[in-house]
């Protein structure tokens, strides 16, 4: 059978069966996943009353949700509801005698909120929504309309001025990025209204799918070990997507955001406003760099493009960060504080199982529990090895200085009219203590040719093979490139 074919596996929970797309690799994972959210706030020492568990309203676990949903010998299936109808729409469904419970966010900056509810309930949950959905679609057409309102009286501005019209035109951009902004809420309002009841809801296997490229994805219930504690589950975004312009007033956020890059130990504190003029949302960055500088930056009166070709790079090269970082968000400083007592710092739930067993004399493989425990503690130490086996990625050992920050990228000069650059990597300084600098390139970090032509810049990405080709034009003494995939190691000529 071809690779490209997903295999289907099911998997068995508490005497539920998952079917899942995907090899054994994915089946242990979704059942490492289903058991840490399914453990998540459960009291394992209160024994539910069935009176206590149909009543209305909100559970306190998915676990409850699981036992609700067994007399339909169904899967629950999670319900994404606009935040900012999240209220009205739990209002409704408890009026109407159902039940949910509130389950982890994975994306939780997209402006829905993931409720998980019983296959029984499913329609119901739709259709209370859809009506729902379908009185703030109203609001969502009108929001457009007065964007596409505030742009004619713009064009009309700059099509009737005899002087400078640069301002209005800055202007005119950034009312079409907010009605764009808020135009992609009308469309999400006009395809809910399209799901017949039952497809409103979506699959429980999509919903772990979600968890891609956060704390979740590489260690289930490490990540909800630390959740208990208030860790959120870590940034899915690179900082440049982090820092770019919103425009739209109804994406304006309750609060600030405070951005912390753990590579680097930064904190970006990111402030949104009203231009109570234009009606425009801009934001204020500050932050502190490497160095102990203070460094503010406002993307106020600038388009989306001014601002990625002109400021974001100063301020991401200030700030020691490079574009393809990974960055984790807070809203408050609480959040922040949390994570930074917690994260790392609490011990894997697996591994203190196993201790405990071998501790008290006990068969380690007693039950299904606690081999899965085992596997589960030998498959982190797996992990690494494997996926150093398989990764195509060059190593440079060079010293510090051939390097430099520039444009939000780690760049290296090759002559006086080409850079090469990449957005993101791992990097470890003074090796040894020979004052040496060692990084780590793969394709994800986007090596890109840059040549340049007097004021002209232009960006060329290029394979990991012929960034290395460059290297060697530049590393001709001593430089070390290892090759992951195969362990070669080669002094460059």
């Amino acid at each position: 059978m071809s690779d490209e074919i997903a295999q289907l596996v099911q998997v068995e929970m508490e005497g539920f069966k998952f079917v899942v797309k995907g090899g054994v690799e994915v089946a242990q994972f979704v059942l490492r996943a289903l058991r840490s959210l399914i453990n998540y706030g459960k009291d394992k020492k209160e024994d539910i009353s069935d009176k206590l568990l149909n009543k209305p309203g909100e559970k306190k676990n998915l676990a409850e949700i699981l036992s609700i949903s067994k007399s339909a010998g169904g899967v629950p299936q999670p319900l994404n509801v606009r935040s900012v109808d999240l209220e009205e729409v739990i209002r409704i469904g408890t009026e109407k005698g159902l039940h949910f419970c509130r389950v982890v966010d994975f994306i939780s900056n997209d402006g829905l909120t993931p409720l998980m509810v019983p296959c029984q309930e499913v329609a119901a949950w739709g259709q209370i929504y859809k009506a729902v959905a379908e009185k703030r679609l109203s609001v969502d057409k009108a929001i457009v309309n007065s964007y596409d309102q505030a742009m004619d009286e713009v064009r009309e501005q700059i099509h009737s001025s005899s002087g400078n019209t640069k301002e209005l035109e800055v202007q005119f951009e950034n009312l079409m990025q907010a009605r764009e902004e808020a135009d992609k809420w009308v469309k999400y309002g006009e395809d809910i209204q399209k799901l017949s009841d039952d497809k409103v809801c979506y699959d429980f296997n999509e919903y772990l799918a979600q968890s891609k490229g956060t704390d979740f994805e590489k260690n289930p219930e490490l990540a909800m070990a630390e959740y208990e504690k208030g860790v959120e589950l870590g940034a899915k975004f690179f900082c440049k997507d982090c820092f770019q312009p919103v425009r739209d007033k109804s994406l304006m956020p309750d609060s600030s955001f405070m951005f912390y890059i753990p590579d680097s130990g930064v904190m970006v504190t990111r402030e949104f406003k009203l231009d109570d003029k234009t009606g425009i949302v801009y934001s204020d960055y500050s932050f502190k760099s490497p160095n102990g500088e203070m460094f503010s930056y406002s993307d106020h009166n600038l388009t989306k493009k001014d601002w990625n070709d002109s400021v974001l790079p100063e301020f991401m090269t200030n700030a020691g960060i490079l574009e393809g970082t990974m960055s984790r968000s807070f809203d408050n400083k609480e959040k922040l504080d949390l994570y930074l007592q917690y994260h790392n710092k609490v011990a894997n739930p697996a591994k203190e199982r196993i201790e405990k067993k071998l501790m008290e004399g006990s068969d380690v493989f007693s039950n299904a529990e606690a081999k899965a425990d085992v596997l589960e503690a030998v498959s982190e130490l797996d992990k690494g090895i494997a996926s150093a086996s398989t990764k195509q990625s060059i190593e440079v050992v060079c010293s510090p200085d051939k390097f430099l920050m520039r444009d939000g990228k780690l760049t290296l000069k090759l002559s006086d009219d080409e850079m090469l650059q990449f957005s993101s990597v791992q990097n470890v300084a003074d090796i040894a203590g020979h004052n040496s600098f060692r990084l780590k390139i793969s394709e994800a970090d986007n090596p890109t040719l840059v040549k340049l032509d007097g004021d002209k810049k232009n960006s060329i990405p290029i394979s990991l093979n012929e960034a290395k080709a460059k290297m060697d034009e530049v590393f001709s003494s001593g430089a070390k490139i290892i090759s992951e995939s195969s362990n070669i190691i080669r002094n460059s000529r």
